[in-house]
């Protein structure tokens, strides 16, 4: 395979993985020799050395229902829905590594009109958990209730603390019925500085 060769040349487990999590695979490695890191884990692993250095707790929005089921109905896509997944997301993938550069150019410039504007991953449809799984609906509800979760502890920590801090994808974030939205519509006065 000639992209693992080019981004991922020591991995030999690659070829193991189903299509769909090998396209994950290759994708993070080939952003990774690109110079990018995985956002969150670099981002989390900054928050939790500050919020140790502070003596803060930390509150994790995540649910627990049968999570082994949700990952079984993802490991259990068709074959074909794997094989469409690792195409979308092989095809083109310079491309979408330029297109990560722009993004990380917008966001260290605050550009949020080219942040907003941009069309999102061309992977994301045929990589999609949702239309991968072989139970979909099950994971639109774990979503969903993740997501209120997520906004009950960000209400509840809002309201409770002087400053709050959270961790949330910014296609998330800047969704037009994303989490300020939500927010806003709470009552929370929301301020682009």
């Amino acid at each position: 395979m000639e992209t693992q060769l080019r981004y991922a040349p020591t991995r030999d487990d690659i070829e193991r993985l189903t299509p769909g999590f090998a396209a994950k695979e290759l994708f993070d490695s080939a952003a990774q020799s690109a110079g990018f890191e995985r956002g969150s884990r670099t981002i989390r692993r900054a928050m939790e050395k500050r919020a140790r250095k502070h003596g803060l707790k930390e509150l994790t929005a995540v649910i627990s229902q049968r999570p082994q089921e949700l990952l079984d109905s993802i490991e259990g896509m068709s074959a074909d829905a794997g094989q469409t997944c690792l195409q979308a997301r092989l095809q083109g993938l310079d491309a979408q590594l330029e297109a990560l550069a722009r993004l990380a150019t917008a966001w260290a410039e605050g550009d949020l009109a080219t942040l907003r504007s941009h069309p999102g991953d061309s992977a994301a449809g045929a990589c999609d958990p949702r239309r991968l799984a072989s139970d979909p609906e099950e994971l639109i509800q774990a979503k969903s209730l993740s997501w209120a979760l997520w906004h009950d502890n960000a209400d509840h920590a809002l309201s409770n603390n002087a400053s709050t801090f959270a961790i949330v994808p910014l296609r998330d974030l800047l969704r037009r019925d994303g989490h300020l939205s939500r927010l806003r519509q709470s009552g929370y006065e929301i301020r682009v500085l």
